[in-house]
């Protein structure tokens, strides 16, 4: 995640110097802060997606050894460009390079590594 845009005030957060990555594998997302030491390997996540939409929804801490739980406060996920348990983002742009996702407060921008 390169920059994170604040919908209501116009403000926006360069993130191009962090290491908050968002990986996919079959039907889970994986968010992390590498940055963060949180003790666990970030987040994991069911979606669904089509063309224009995508939903994550059942957040589980990615920490094998506690039986990765299940996330029951979206506060800790917040660092991630993530708002809600259940959060549904507009894909204003997808290519082979560049993520652009839009839900009800921000706007988050990916650039491939």
């Amino acid at each position: 995640m390169v920059r994170v845009d604040t919908l209501a005030t116009g403000g926006y957060s360069d993130l191009s110097d962090t290491r908050v990555f968002w990986g996919v594998q079959m039907n889970l997302i994986q968010a992390v802060d590498h940055d963060n030491d949180t003790g666990h390997y970030g987040y994991l996540f069911n979606f669904d997606y089509n063309n224009q939409s995508l939903r994550l929804y059942n957040a589980h801490k990615h920490d094998r050894a506690a039986g990765d739980p299940l996330v029951n406060d979206a506060e800790v996920l917040s660092p991630l460009g993530i708002t809600k348990l259940d959060d549904l983002f507009v894909v204003e742009k997808l290519s082979n390079d560049k993520m652009v996702l839009r839900d009800d407060t921000l706007r988050l921008w990916f650039e491939k590594m």
